[in-house]
């Protein structure tokens, strides 16, 4: 890899932390929909314009054009971030017990997020050691299509997490329980009406990117199965994060991330990528599911969908 493309991606790395912490503050302040806008609508959408504006380009070098463009983007929307939030920085001080505070209760959260990396990447890392690097891109591919679908989440996790805080605060359990389940009716079907025509199509949409792709329809199929059932659990891992029990979260992906690196090995050996798909389908579920109970005896709210809270 060329030392510049290596100092892009560190530039990348910085943009997105910072503007990870703006958005933060942004649902802190509880201006949501402002935050979800930038991360999920102007960001990717900034990405694609840069990748048709660039991939043609004679000045950058192979990698260049892709990484350039996510760079660009990222620098725009720290940007723009930051001119939201500038006069609230300057606003409040906070002195040194509070930061105490903030970095003892953020403490779980930063858990959670770190095993959460780690149980996103790990099929990718085991793919990599035992099979070839034809299944590691057939198999992220149909990984990433996946994933796109998850953005639906992404987006009520971002709005609903300074409300949820907000009513678990003013004791509103009644309030808050609606606000959940309608989150999860949601949530379900958004991922039903994208998902069964990406499994439907599989096969076309995965030969866009090359006729060899197309042994992983299999692979994005249980994958899809996967990412239903945790859609349909809706944002129960950020309600617990949101309601002081962000290490429960922490520990329930630190078991299920255990599993996961027990069974990957034998079932990659075993199987190949579709194994890898079917211990990356079962450990998303079984996340989600016991979340699912945890808010069940730990909150008392039902996390599971209901779909007449819809329309009313």
């Amino acid at each position: 890899i060329q030392s510049n493309i290596i100092e892009y991606i560190c530039l990348s790395v910085f943009f997105m932390s910072i503007i990870n912490v703006n958005s933060g503050l942004l649902r802190g302040q509880k201006r949501p929909v402002i935050s979800a806008f930038f991360e999920n609508i102007i960001l990717p959408g900034c990405t694609i314009i840069g990748l048709i504006v660039f991939v043609s380009s004679s000045t950058l070098v192979e990698g260049e054009q892709v990484i350039v463009p996510r760079v660009f983007s990222l620098c725009l929307v720290f940007s723009a971030l930051m001119l939201i939030i500038w006069k609230s920085l300057f606003k409040y001080k906070a002195t040194f017990i509070q930061y105490k505070e903030l970095v003892k209760e953020s403490w779980p959260i930063f858990g959670v997020g770190l095993v959460a990396f780690l149980l996103q990447w790990s099929a990718t890392f085991i793919i990599a050691l035992y099979m070839s690097e034809a299944d590691v891109g057939i198999y992220n591919t149909a990984w990433r299509l996946v994933l796109l679908v998850a953005m639906v989440n992404f987006v009520f996790n971002n709005i609903n997490s300074p409300y949820f805080s907000a009513d678990y605060e003013m004791k509103n359990i009644v309030k808050l329980e609606r606000r959940v389940r309608k989150t999860a009716a949601a949530s379900s079907l958004a991922g039903g009406f994208f998902l069964l025509p990406l499994m439907v199509f599989s096969d076309s949409i995965l030969s866009v990117f090359g006729s060899e792709f197309t042994e992983g329809v299999v692979i994005l199929w249980v994958l899809a199965v996967g990412q239903f059932i945790s859609m349909t659990c809706g944002s129960v891992g950020y309600l617990l994060m949101m309601t002081g029990f962000g290490y429960i979260q922490r520990n329930v992906n630190i078991v299920v991330l255990v599993f996961q690196l027990i069974s990957l090995p034998f079932m990659v050996n075993e199987y190949g990528i579709l194994g890898a798909s079917i211990v990356a389908s079962c450990a998303l579920a079984f996340s989600n599911l016991l979340s699912l109970v945890a808010a069940q005896l730990l909150l008392d709210i039902k996390a599971s969908p209901n779909y007449r809270l819809l329309f009313q």
